[in-house]
């Protein structure tokens, strides 16, 4: 079902008028006819690239999914099902997919470099991350901006 897919830069366009509120968990459909036929890791540049069965292909930048990773760890920190809470993750601007694990037939666990690995990220979650990136990616960094946090690791002193 998955194969290897030479580097693909796919550029999702979406005006920032339909962004919805990082304050609740998003809604999306479940399309169970919509698969993907094919994902990849691209490590130099930090994405994860995935062809559905419709033709669409999205990509996903490493430091996006760590940030939205659906974790019961991110949870606690107040983000459910994607979705911003109290708890926010700033500091993410390097990270990298470290490996890919297929879960069953119905989704992916990332493995990151800062060693989170709990993330059990399912294809319909995936497609809807895919399908707001923009937005999403807009909403958290003007949240992380209003909390006075950034996208940048601390450096130590």
């Amino acid at each position: 079902m998955i194969s290897r897919l030479n580097k693909i830069i796919y550029h999702i366009t979406r005006p920032f008028s339909s962004y919805t509120s990082l304050r609740r968990a998003p809604k999306f459909e479940s399309n169970s006819n919509v698969v993907p036929k094919a994902v990849t890791l691209q490590k130099d540049h930090k994405y994860l690239h995935i062809e559905y069965s419709d033709g669409r292909k999205l990509s996903y930048p490493s430091e996006y999914l760590r940030v939205y990773s659906p974790s019961a760890q991110s949870e606690k920190l107040g983000r459910v099902n994607g979705a911003l809470g109290s708890g926010i993750v700033s500091g993410r601007k390097f990270v990298n997919i470290s490996s890919i694990e297929t879960v069953g037939s119905y989704a992916l666990r990332l493995h990151f470099d800062d060693l989170h690995n709990s993330g059990i990220f399912s294809w319909e979650l995936l497609r809807h991350l895919g399908d707001e990136k923009l937005p999403l990616m807009r909403g958290y960094i003007l949240e992380i901006r209003r909390r006075g946090l950034s996208r940048w690791p601390r450096t130590k002193k």
